[in-house]
């Protein structure tokens, strides 16, 4: 009878109770070995620069550098015997402004305007250069001109440089000159005439004395 009133359950899993599962954290311990660091005296030692020893050149580099520094020298003679030549608009040119500097504003008055003027006044059409379209045959005369005076300064003449620009000046100026005194001594000499009065008897007056 007393093994009736004992009976054994087996532990099953009711469908009323519900399991409900919890993650525990695994904590893992290391034992932390301590580390020994040695400072040497070479610690002091960082930062210190040292002077490092002077190469040696071999002969080809040696070479190249004397190749170099001949070259270099080749070219500052070439600088050193160029003419310096200053770009400024066409109407603000002078004479300080000229390829060779003192050398050539001393002759330029009294020796390349008279000799340039005397070259295009034996010319056929005098007044030729003042026409754009012959400006090329000017620019020939002026270089021609600029070779046999300053001859020491070699320059290249252009129709848009500084010297075609007061070369212009001077011939405009020369120009202008012969101009007003012709004017002025025609004028007076049509005053002395008795039968000049009217701007006809000027116009055939003048025109006889181009064809006597």
């Amino acid at each position: 009878m007393a093994d009736d009133d004992f009976v054994i359950e087996e532990d099953t899993p009711s469908s009323d109770v519900e399991f409900v599962g919890h993650s525990k954290p695994v904590v893992v311990k290391t034992k932390s070995e301590p580390v020994s660091l040695r400072v040497t005296s070479a610690v002091t030692n960082v930062g210190v620069k040292h002077k490092a020893p002077v190469a040696k050149r071999t002969k080809s580099s040696v070479a190249h550098t004397r190749s170099l520094s001949s070259i270099a020298s080749a070219t500052s003679r070439a600088v050193s015997n160029s003419v310096e030549v200053e770009i400024l608009p066409r109407s603000a040119y002078r004479i300080k402004n000229l390829p060779g500097g003192t050398q050539a504003v001393a002759r330029w008055s009294a020796v390349f305007i008279p000799t340039l003027i005397f070259a295009i006044g034996d010319q056929d059409e005098v007044w030729a250069w003042a026409l754009p379209k012959l400006e090329a045959v000017l620019c020939t005369t002026v270089q021609d001109t600029w070779d046999a005076v300053y001859k020491d300064i070699p320059h290249k003449v252009t129709t848009d440089g500084h010297v075609m620009a007061l070369v212009t000046q001077q011939l405009s100026e020369w120009r202008n000159g012969m101009g007003t005194t012709t004017v002025t001594a025609l004028t007076h000499f049509m005053s002395l005439q008795d039968d000049v009065e009217t701007d006809e008897d000027r116009e055939d007056f003048a025109n006889n004395l181009l064809l006597s």
